[in-house]
């Protein structure tokens, strides 16, 4: 994990690593962190809220205090 997060701050992409290594943090799926916007993030109560997610229902990520940094 660590040498594909570390090939991916490699990439062209700035954001790359970040975003691969919240995927791994959170267990998301890409889709859901793709499409999540700020509205989404509940910083009260760490957690990210994906409107519909694949089974067509609300859900809630916790985020640990590792992913929000």
């Amino acid at each position: 994990m660590i040498a594909l997060i570390s090939e991916c701050c490699k990439s062209h992409h700035p954001f790359l690593g970040y975003v691969v290594e919240l995927l791994i943090l959170t267990g998301a799926r890409c889709g859901e962190i793709r499409l999540a916007k700020w509205s989404h993030i509940d910083m009260e109560e760490s957690s990210l809220i994906v409107p519909v997610g694949k089974t067509s229902k609300r859900c809630v990520i916790y985020l640990s205090e590792w992913s929000e940094t």
